[in-house]
């Protein structure tokens, strides 16, 4: 989760842009220079520690974001998806992804073409002289975040892509035990502000994520059939690898018994919770590097795939029947960034 800053012409309707006692009063933030502070540590921890490493880490990103991220369309929500959700939510399971990030290279489009698709409003909120941190919002609360690509990214080949985040009890304990497992820690914990505490890791086939431990900001507040994080897929060379991984970070229950062999896809079980899955490692594209891909809820497929089209979308799956899943569509926003949406199946009375 960074800050960043307002442009003019995205302030609310009827409302000032948003001073730095409001950014306080959302997110706890202490001073202004702290911004700046806590930005730098992101920005010298993952490029500028020295030479070789930055040129390591940063070729490491551009593979990783390297294309449109395709998971194969055996990769899909779980039919458990599909049962009933609260629309409000207070506070993330430890092991639950709880925030989705868009890191973009047209902060600006991006926020006209999600408003459109998923309604969103955005609240801009300022971060030094030409930046700014976005959090998208449904009815109040917070659903997303955007922010854009800096510019050591973007002279390293880093193109836009959706990250996600993954709630813990602690930033410093999951990162060390994520080395002890063999991930990679990109960005060691540090603290944002009054908000929480976070690390970016790379798990040991590639795939890279965040760990957040929240204080004041929780992550995603609402669970909505328009526009909201439900799923994540990895897409994985090596997934029995990988499983070891988070089973052993997270304590993810991979639930390997309930598909056929003909499919052979992995739910991830957090908790009583179904989060995600893991597609078979020959469903993985070759020289596509691994990869989580996000999913976010939508009330009529269709209708979405075709306005996200119309809008500069450029569209890798089209909207697809799952039997007894939903219908689901895989795309990639006008700047590039690739994520899925989902329409789960309703369900019938003795599925209840």
């Amino acid at each position: 989760m960074q800050l960043q800053q307002f442009p003019q012409r995205h302030t609310l309707e009827g409302t000032e842009p948003p001073r730095m006692k409001v950014v306080k009063k959302l997110l706890g933030f202490p001073r202004r220079k702290t911004l700046y502070h806590t930005r730098n540590i992101l920005r010298n921890t993952l490029y500028v520690n020295d030479t070789v490493g930055c040129h390591a880490r940063c070729r490491t990103l551009r593979c990783h974001f390297a294309g449109p991220l395709l998971p194969p369309l055996a990769s899909i929500p779980a039919r458990e998806y599909a049962s009933p959700t609260m629309p409000n939510i207070e506070k993330h399971a430890p092991g639950a992804f709880c925030w989705a990030e868009l890191a973009t290279s047209n902060q600006n489009a991006a926020i006209d073409f999600y408003s459109e698709i998923f309604g969103w409003s955005a609240n801009n909120m300022p971060m030094g002289p030409n930046d700014f941190y976005t959090i998208f919002r449904l009815e109040g609360r917070d659903a997303a975040a955007g922010c854009t690509l800096r510019p050591e990214e973007l002279s390293h080949g880093v193109p836009p892509h959706w990250k996600l985040y993954v709630a813990v009890e602690s930033a410093d304990a999951t990162a060390a035990r994520a080395a002890e497992l063999g991930g990679t820690v990109l960005a060691p914990p540090f603290d944002v502000f009054d908000a929480g505490r976070m690390a970016v890791v790379q798990d040991p086939t590639g795939a890279i994520f965040c760990l957040w431990q929240p204080n004041n900001n929780k992550g995603i507040g609402i669970s909505a059939p328009q526009g909201t994080l439900c799923w994540a897929d990895l897409s994985t060379p090596d997934r029995e690898r990988a499983g070891e991984f988070y089973s052993g970070l997270f304590g993810w229950e991979l639930m390997k018994e309930d598909e056929s062999s003909a499919h052979n896809y992995w739910h991830i079980k957090n908790g009583e919770e179904f989060i995600g899955g893991i597609p078979p490692g020959a469903h993985h594209q070759p020289g596509t590097p691994a990869h989580w891909m996000a999913y976010f809820t939508v009330s009529d497929c269709d209708s979405t795939a075709a306005e996200a089209k119309n809008l500069g979308a450029t569209l890798y799956v089209p909207p697809t029947d799952f039997e007894n899943v939903g219908r689901i569509s895989i795309m990639a926003d006008p700047q590039g960034a690739a994520f899925a949406i989902f329409k789960a199946a309703a369900r019938s009375a003795s599925a209840s």
